[in-house]
């Protein structure tokens, strides 16, 4: 549920409270404190004529003190300022170069502040709900989350189509975050040297001068790439940016079903991408396709899916052309692997311990490639690139057939 009001009070009422309470020797700063979880509620059934026992006290205590802390957090990080950092004369605090938000052409809040207020929730004609709201400076807030979270929040209350469009829009531009356009980037040093032209022109030796405006330029930057300070920490410590409990691997599935059809009928001829590389001064052509095709008989039981979701082509340390990878010495580049795969059978110890299966002769890179059992290849997952897949129901039933075939039985080449 969103609020649009304080909990104990008005904006002048609160304001003076917790002025009041931060001279106290007892007060705490709530932003620096965690969450007191509640009491245990009352299992007691009471009359009206009945004094509350010890623990309903209890519990009403702590939804005053829940209530007064809410208040507290929301004038510290909610409550919206257009004049913060700035002097009555305009000019901008020491240390707080950042732009204001009515630094427009227009002179006006860019977070459109101060908002419209309602004495209580009304639809109007078009029924459209406009909710109860009694603080102008006040943005949307959901008490819970801001007692757990401490902090300032973004919460909307999704009261019409046009909010949820609003969200959906919103979200959307976060997801696809693109980065800065040359323009923001110069503008933005330009604005950095013009604010503080006079640090540049001081005193201060220049190699300090160069990490103030550095400092300035890169925190400037970050804000306009609306990239926060957490995100940024988990890059400088080489953190990734996403956790996924599965990988999920690029498998362009059309070129396999082309390479089956050309096997079957060698007229229909498809249009399939390759990559060309020099070897030893001649011109060799890859594709996934043959690494499928010209793996190691050890494999030749594991259908195409299975491969995908298993195995990786990779580079082999020490590779000789006239030995398949099986000693000490030739070890896959960055592997770390100690996991067998069931589905492959008779296959000797050394092998197995490995986990590499050298590809055929046939295979372009064979003496110096191979394909590699994934240690954790449970978690893998084979993500179809390209044209949605055939089905059953509907379409081309012969063209389904041959993909599900090309997908879960084994194969290398159709006529042989």
């Amino acid at each position: 549920m969103s609020y649009r009001r304080l909990l104990t009070g008005t904006h002048v009422d609160v304001s003076k409270k917790a002025t009041k309470n931060t001279k106290s020797d007892n007060y705490s700063d709530p932003t620096e404190t965690m969450p007191d979880s509640p009491p245990p509620k009352c299992k007691s059934i009471h009359s009206i004529n009945e004094f509350p026992c010890k623990a309903c006290k209890i519990l009403d205590s702590w939804w005053s003190k829940f209530k007064h802390t809410v208040d507290d957090l929301l004038m510290r990080s909610n409550v919206h300022s257009c004049e913060r950092g700035q002097n009555k004369n305009g000019t901008r605090h020491k240390g707080e170069p950042s732009a204001s938000c009515k630094d427009n052409i227009w002179g006006k809040c860019k977070a459109r502040f101060p908002r419209p207020t309602f004495l209580k929730s009304i639809i109007d004609d078009t029924g459209a709900i406009t909710m109860k709201k009694l603080e102008p400076w006040l943005n949307t807030f959901t008490p819970l989350i801001t007692y757990l979270f401490r902090c300032n929040t973004d919460v909307t209350s999704l009261s019409s189509g046009t909010a949820i469009k609003a969200v959906v829009i919103y979200v959307s531009d976060y997801i696809t975050k693109t980065t800065l356009k040359t323009h923001t980037v110069f503008d933005s040093i330009r604005s950095v040297f013009h604010k503080n032209s006079e640090m540049i022109g001081g005193t201060l030796p220049m190699q300090e001068k160069a990490h103030h405006v550095m400092t300035k330029i890169v925190n400037l930057l970050s804000a306009k790439a609306e990239m926060g300070s957490p995100m940024i920490c988990m890059y400088l410590l080489g953190n990734p940016d996403y956790y996924t409990s599965h990988m999920f691997v690029p498998f362009f599935w059309q070129s396999f079903v082309i390479q089956v059809r050309q096997d079957f009928d060698a007229d229909e001829q498809e249009v399939q991408k390759i990559t060309l590389i020099k070897k030893k001064g001649k011109i060799v052509e890859l594709s996934p396709v043959y690494d499928y095709i010209y793996c190691s008989p050890d494999l030749e039981d594991v259908c195409l899916y299975d491969w995908v979701q298993h195995f990786q082509c990779k580079k082999v340390k020490n590779s000789r052309s006239e030995n398949c990878p099986t000693t000490e010495t030739n070890e896959l580049v960055d592997v770390n692997c100690d996991v067998s795969f069931e589905s492959v059978t008779e296959i000797d110890d050394t092998r197995k311990t490995q986990n590499t299966f050298c590809f055929t002769e046939k295979h372009s890179l064979h003496d110096s490639h191979a394909s590699h059992l994934i240690s954790n290849y449970e978690k893998r997952v084979p993500n179809f690139i390209g044209a949605n897949l055939p089905r059953c129901d509907q379409g081309d039933r012969e063209y389904y057939c041959c993909t599900m075939l090309t997908l879960f039985k084994p194969w290398r080449r159709v006529m042989t």
